[in-house]
């Protein structure tokens, strides 16, 4: 006998229609830490269900990826696409965090079986990379039990590229120092030191790192071209080689250090407030044509 979903997790106390759902298969796969599992329900589920739903059973199992299936009979459906477009764009931003700037401003026209989302901006490219569509396509038919196939139109007159051109310009002058304050910097090459006493030894371990200034060399988040930087981004990495350098002592005892990055399709004036003793070592990596990567929070 098919167990409902508020049966076989009773710690989720929630009052909706997922609850009802019955559970037709899951399946654990503890190598790829991946749960998923097929569901039927008689009444039609909301993208905040199933975004709710998700995330509980990523946090009380600790999985990181799960997938559902939604299966309906014939049912009515009480809300559309049109409708949950905001819902449906937040979801997709939890999965992938860039989407939130590029998808605002976006809406959705329904053509049969094709849904085309038109773009404010030239990100389609981006979108089809990281398999957005397919997302999308997914959540579709376990909202609204229906197969659609998702395109892109850029729909983006002179107004708006000249909004984002004066928008990157600020971006350039201000975001830079708040971005580096809260970053990463990789070089892709270690740098080599020679190991005269034990103790030498020890401290030159530490410096062996592919991290220039920060405290995680592991830089996870997606890489962005400049040129495509808005206010709306919240966490994100760049990359690309380093082609000046400056600094400048100041009152307080720190050194501004500057430095432009050009990642092939503009470039940006990254700042950073650096203490005395990190001074030195901060700028004998940051060398001219060094190839870089660096991530935080872009703020303006």
């Amino acid at each position: 006998m098919q167990k409902e979903i508020k049966d076989v997790f009773q710690d989720y106390k929630k009052e909706n229609n997922i609850v009802n759902a019955t559970i037709q298969k899951i399946n654990l796969y503890k190598k790829s830490n991946k749960l998923e599992i097929e569901i039927f329900s008689q009444n039609q589920l909301s993208v905040e269900e199933l975004a709710d739903f998700e995330t509980y059973l990523s946090e009380r199992f600790s999985i990181k990826t799960i997938i559902i299936d939604v299966k309906y009979p014939e049912i009515t459906l009480i809300h559309t696409i049109e409708q949950d477009w905001n819902e449906i764009t937040k979801y997709i931003a939890t999965k992938f965090p860039i989407t939130k700037a590029i998808l605002k401003g976006s809406t959705p026209k329904i053509e049969g079986n094709n849904i085309i989302i038109h773009l404010k901006s030239k990100s389609s490219e981006f979108l089809h990379a990281y398999s957005v569509d397919l997302s999308l396509e997914k959540l579709f038919m376990n909202v609204y039990g229906r197969k659609y196939r998702v395109t892109y139109e850029e729909n983006i007159t002179e107004e708006d590229i000249e909004e984002q051109k004066n928008l990157l310009e600020k971006i350039q002058d201000s975001v830079c120092k708040n971005l580096i304050n809260n970053m990463a910097f990789a070089t892709e090459e270690k740098k080599k030191v020679e190991i005269q006493t034990k103790k030498k030894e020890q401290e030159e371990q530490t410096e062996e790192t592919p991290l220039i200034l920060g405290r995680v060399a592991n830089i996870k988040e997606q890489i962005v071209k400049i040129k495509d930087l808005t206010a709306d981004y919240g966490r994100i990495a760049l990359q690309g080689k380093i082609i000046r350098t400056d600094s400048r002592e100041l009152r307080n005892g720190k050194t501004l250090v500057m430095f432009d990055v050009y990642d092939g399709t503009s470039t940006i004036t990254c700042k950073s407030f650096v203490e005395p003793d990190k001074v030195e070592k901060v700028m004998s990596r940051l060398k001219p044509k060094t190839r870089i990567k660096l991530q935080g929070n872009v703020r303006i």
